[in-house]
């Protein structure tokens, strides 16, 4: 298994095993940021001066770049301040002619940076919310069920509390069978796994360089080259007089953050996915199985679910996880869920955080799927690039200080 600390800064406090939240920046990223902005900066787009020049060359370049790793056309991939931004950029761009009659469908697993501007617009305009559950999204019964004709459709790519990867590209014909759009939220997927939206059929796909080892503050929306003639702005303001991208980036946008965030996908792609999913997937073995086999710890991520994408022959196997050789199937998770009965979970986060063991617990934003697993929510495990064997081992070691206050409950 390679070891991938040393592409990171060097860190002293503790065990982190919450990649799904944030992750680490790259040295890369750090030295190409520091790089943009020793060679002096000005405002790209207003000026005739070789900085603003300079500053035009790097947004645009980095734009090529981030729409390449995706898959997408620079020409209809938009720099936001986050994945949530650009969330609410293509649902107020959808829903902006829909009122009652109109059905949009979405999932119990939706992020509340998804499902909250999808709600305000349904209460503002009158259209109707149809939400589907687990068991029939990952069987791919999205858009038809229940004799539905939706619109829109909303869905994540992977599930920031159980891990489920969804099956996206089925999804997307599905919609498209019947006239709908889909809108993926692609923030947990992009630092594990290969994404091409032309490939899985998306009309939008939002993300964010945070979670895949970019800066934070900047993220990205791209869009197919139907559903882009209908996006208009989310905000207003300077620099936005022509059409086209700089219409829908208005005011000064983040340039340094756009060549950091450029660098972390030239970073990801240097390393490939194939020895990513190689990396985590033994790790995410060792975390599922230990769980799973756990008498007071309940897990709700399960390993095989995860993998309920398009079956095709020939995964390549790791553990007990099939890991995708292309598309978006049978894809290894890289995060874990679980509750402790009796024990709320902000608790069992706080007795690994004493541990020197970093976790996340409550819904997520995610409030729909957490409360259905458990209403107190859930512990969250994710890993990344730079998670060790001897991270997951200090985990469990961590684990059995909750498992003695398990005891003293019960």
């Amino acid at each position: 298994m390679n070891d991938y600390r040393d592409l990171f800064p060097k860190f002293n406090l503790g065990t982190y095993l919450d990649y799904a939240a944030t992750a680490p920046v790259f040295l890369s990223v750090l030295d190409a940021m520091r790089e943009y902005e020793l060679g002096g900066r000005g405002n790209p787009r207003r000026g005739l001066h070789a900085y603003a020049e300079r500053g035009t060359e790097a947004l645009e370049n980095a734009r090529a770049t981030v729409a390449k790793f995706i898959g997408a056309d620079p020409s209809r991939t938009i720099f936001t301040k986050s994945a949530t931004e650009g969330l609410n950029l293509a649902i107020a761009s959808f829903t902006r002619d829909l009122g009652p009659g109109d059905v949009v469908v979405h999932t119990v697993f939706d992020h509340n940076s998804a499902y909250l501007p999808l709600k305000r617009a349904s209460d503002e305009r009158g259209f109707k919310l149809v939400e589907i559950g687990r068991d029939d999204v990952m069987r791919g019964n999205f858009c038809g069920r229940r004799g539905l004709n939706p619109v829109l459709a909303i869905i994540p790519h992977v599930s920031n509390v159980t891990g489920d990867v969804l099956p996206i590209r089925e999804i997307c014909e599905r919609a498209h069978e019947v006239g709908a759009r889909v809108i993926v939220d692609g923030a947990q997927a992009v630092a594990h796994m290969s994404v091409d939206m032309v490939e899985l059929g998306a009309d939008a796909y939002a993300f964010s360089a945070h979670k895949m080892y970019g800066p934070m503050g900047i993220g990205a929306v791209a869009f197919s080259a139907e559903a882009f003639r209908v996006v208009e702005p989310l905000i207003v303001g300077g620099g936005m007089v022509e059409p086209g991208i700089a219409m829908l980036e208005a005011g000064t946008p983040n340039v340094t953050g756009a060549v950091g965030f450029a660098r972390a996908c030239e970073e990801l792609s240097r390393i490939g996915f194939a020895s990513i999913q190689e990396h985590e997937g033994e790790m995410m073995r060792m975390l599922g199985e230990r769980l799973a086999s756990s008498p007071w710890a309940v897990s709700h991520s399960d390993p095989e679910r995860s993998r309920r994408g398009r079956v095709r022959p020939s995964p390549v196997k790791v553990g007990s996880f099939a890991l995708a050789q292309d598309g978006d199937w049978n894809r290894a998770s890289s995060l874990v869920s679980f509750s402790v009965p009796g024990i709320h979970p902000h608790d069992v986060a706080q007795v690994l955080a004493d541990q020197g063991v970093a976790v996340r617990a409550g819904h997520h934003c995610a409030p729909h799927i957490s409360r259905l697993l458990d209403p107190a929510g859930v512990v969250r495990v994710s890993i990344g690039l730079p998670t060790t064997t001897n991270d997951v081992e200090h985990f469990f070691r961590a684990l059995g200080e909750v498992k003695k206050l398990h005891k003293s409950l019960i």
